[in-house]
């Protein structure tokens, strides 16, 4: 198949939205993280829901983390802590609070090893904590909150009599 015959064969492909994008990269991460050593002090057991991402360093050697889900209360917590309001997460006018709120989430979120958010700062290259805070939040279900949840947001209608 030549160049043009791929190319145009792609363009007929149906877009694909950010989030089917994030799902595809994070489970071909999870399988290539699998060929990275654990970058961790010490591996503990417990949490239900994780998987393994690979991450960057600053010097550019690749490692395997495994994260997990965090609650509710954790990522309003990471929120507060790094002064950052919902409406403001990933706007550009808020970039430290926003970083902050990275560093926070991934702090939480590796599991086994206890990773201060300066530490996540300078031991990750930039912007490997954006792309693993996704994943931990993603994988909290942040972006596909559920039904109830959205129910409390729902405006309350008269009964009609």
């Amino acid at each position: 198949m030549s160049e043009r015959e791929k190319m145009e064969k792609k363009r007929e492909e149906p877009k694909k939205s950010f989030f089917e994008k994030l799902e595809e990269e994070a489970k071909a991460d999870a399988e290539t993280a699998k060929n990275f050593p654990v970058l961790a002090r010490a591996i503990l057991q417990g949490t239900s829901q994780t998987e393994d991402a690979t991450v960057v360093t600053a010097e550019g050697k690749k490692h395997r983390v495994s994260i997990r889900a965090l609650g509710e209360g954790e990522i309003i917590d990471a929120m507060e802590q790094a002064g950052i309001d919902l409406a403001d997460l990933g706007s550009i006018k808020n970039f430290k609070a926003n970083a902050k709120f990275q560093h926070i989430v991934c702090s939480k979120g590796i599991v086994g090893e206890n990773w201060s958010p300066e530490e996540i700062g300078i031991v990750l290259r930039f912007g490997v904590p954006a792309k693993l805070s996704m994943r931990v939040l993603r994988l909290s279900g942040f972006f596909t909150p559920s039904a109830e949840a959205m129910d409390l947001f729902r405006e309350e209608r008269p009964a009609v009599v």
